[in-house]
């Protein structure tokens, strides 16, 4: 078998494999009812005696295949007894792995408890015979792993067995360890959850000595996880946190490690199955749950991820991310009030995240709530740029407009500006000249008309804008040079006009009220017809698409100076770019 083996180590292992044969130099492997020559313990390496290491080698050897049957890797796992939570464990989660893959991860975990045993003999030799502190023992196994070369993450997204492979390990990988080397050393050490997101270890031998593990070795007290305030005080007291887990709940952490697997590999229905087996086993981990309620929530199945997101909240009220998932869900039901309860939850419980800020824009928009609106954009603004130069340029950008929309012009022009010197684009170019009135606006119109001797026709309109008044008042002016092409039966011409708009608005508006006059000078084009000087004035009714007026209609009388009986009437859209 390759391993150097313990004779009452394989003793035990196979007893508990095959009870009837516990203390049997024989033993029915294959189950056909007798003992054949090779299910018997003989003196396979010929030293004249019979139960020495190599006979029990050459032993099971000769009956791997049926011992696996019911140790499945009683090989690879040899040197960890029997009921070693690490075997149910490797077991739960080789169904998503190749063989090799398995035997790899024993090999790394057999290599640590060698090289662990190895150093507490050495030192308790060094010592004559005195034993370690059990500080000291746990301390002993850190730095083996460190000489290992095992690497410690704070957050490692792979899988136990993938991490034990790698020597790559992050708290709850590194806690499976530390299990199952204290149960072959007698160590009586657990897994803790002291708030969501981590895992600790605890020494806890039932009596008088008790402490909590973090790596590399420190010993802390409960009050140095209470005192961080991480977990709800409710949440403590209910057990949810900073207790020992038990093998039953570890065995539920292997489903949650195989379900991951299996949803990161398509096979969300058989996740989800796992994610139920978890659950059942460790009802008390919101990890679980709150994964089981993405994985239905992508399915389409939010009617039934919500109320996992709802118990989550219970067992841990300080989780954000189930916060904001039923924020989400609100916000696609149309249900702002509620959405806008969990977003704010957010905010107070992760004040610099600008998830849920963005969010609330959206709500404030859908509540009608414009000065909301720009307070949330303000604060993502700020937030963004902390640490990404494009997205806090978009914010600053959405700012933007949203002062605008508002009528906010020198202030927009402000968040423009920071927006073009974080990211410089041609978008954020144009919307600060336009806010600073240096570039205008651009008008396009068709009106129908109709002029005194009845004719009707096309007048269509390419008018600019310069905005000539700013501020939030209701009344602004604008100037607008425009050319027009009018076109009746038999006869073309060209308009060139200036005019001078009057607008009434408020924020709140969905319309607006224009009123423009102007003067210009209609060219002839078809050598016959009326041209001359002229005048124009008349009302329009804008209307409002997110806070900016992007239409309106408008009714205008036009009479000629030379000719003051020839007047022409138009009505129809102009389109703002």
């Amino acid at each position: 078998m390759g391993l150097e083996l313990e004779t009452a180590w394989v003793q035990d292992r196979l007893g508990k494999a095959f009870p009837a044969c516990r203390g049997k130099r024989e033993c029915d492997f294959n189950g056909d009812g007798k003992i054949e020559e090779h299910e018997k313990l003989l003196d396979y390496d010929k030293d004249g005696k019979v139960g020495s290491a190599g006979d029990w080698v050459k032993y099971c050897q000769l009956n791997l295949q049926h011992i696996q049957r019911k140790d499945p890797f009683f090989e690879w796992g040899i040197a960890f007894s029997a009921d070693n939570p690490i075997h149910s464990i490797l077991n739960v989660v080789s169904t998503e792995h190749s063989s090799q893959e398995i035997r790899e991860a024993y090999l790394v975990l057999t290599t640590v408890l060698e090289a662990v045993k190895h150093v507490l003999k050495v030192i308790k030799e060094e010592l004559k015979d005195k034993d370690l502190c059990d500080h000291q023992k746990l301390i002993v196994v850190y730095a083996v792993l460190d000489k290992l070369g095992f690497n410690f993450k704070d957050k490692e997204n792979l899988s136990f067995v993938e991490s034990f492979r790698r020597k790559t390990v992050d708290c709850d990988t590194s806690a499976l360890i530390f299990i199952a080397l204290a149960h072959e050393l007698g160590w009586p050490v657990y897994a803790m959850k002291p708030y969501a997101g981590h895992v600790a270890l605890r020494w806890d031998d039932g009596k008088a000595n008790y402490f909590n593990i973090e790596r590399p070795g420190f010993i802390v007290t409960d009050a140095y996880y209470t005192g961080e305030k991480k977990a709800d005080p409710k949440s403590i007291k209910d057990g949810v946190f900073m207790r020992n887990l038990s093998f039953k709940e570890l065995l539920g952490l292997a489903y949650m490690d195989r379900a991951t697997l299996k949803n990161s590999r398509g096979a969300k229905t058989e996740a989800v199955k796992d994610y139920e087996t978890a659950r059942g086993l460790y009802p008390q981990n919101t990890l679980m749950h709150f994964n089981l309620a993405q994985i239905l929530g992508r399915m389409g199945k939010d009617n039934e991820a919500m109320p996992l997101y709802k118990l989550v909240i219970e067992l841990d009220p300080l989780d954000s991310e189930a916060h904001l998932r039923l924020g989400q869900m609100m916000l696609k039901k149309n249900k702002y009030w509620e959405a806008k309860q969990y977003f704010e939850k957010v905010i107070e419980l992760k004040p610099e995240d600008p998830i849920p800020y963005m969010a609330m824009i959206v709500v404030s928009y859908a509540l009608k709530d414009p000065e909301k609106v720009i307070y949330y954009q303000r604060r993502v603004a700020e937030l963004k740029a902390l640490d990404n130069k494009k997205l806090a340029s978009l914010a600053y950008g959405g700012l933007g407009i949203e002062l605008y929309r508002a009528g906010s012009e020198k202030e927009a022009a402000d968040e423009f500006l920071k927006a073009l010197i974080l990211n410089p684009e041609n978008r954020w170019l144009g919307l600060y000249l336009t806010a600073r009135n240096i570039l205008p606006g651009v008008d396009l119109g068709v009106q129908g008309m109709v002029d005194n001797n009845r004719n009707g026709g096309v007048l269509s309109t390419f008018g600019l804008r310069w905005r000539l008044t700013s501020g939030k008042k209701p009344l602004r002016l604008h100037f607008r040079p425009e050319i027009g092409y009018a076109w009746t039966p038999g006869h073309h011409a060209l308009d060139l006009a200036g005019n001078v708009q009057m607008e009434f608005k408020k924020p709140s508006w969905l319309f607006t009220g224009i009123f423009e006059a102007g003067a210009g000078y209609r060219f002839s084009l078809s050598g016959k017809g009326n041209e001359g000087a002229f005048i124009k004035y008349g009302p329009a009714l804008g209307l409002r698409v997110q806070g900016l007026t992007m239409f309106r209609l408008k009714f205008m009388a036009q009479h000629l100076l030379s000719s003051p009986r020839d007047y022409s009437f138009t009505i129809g859209p102009e389109f703002i770019l």
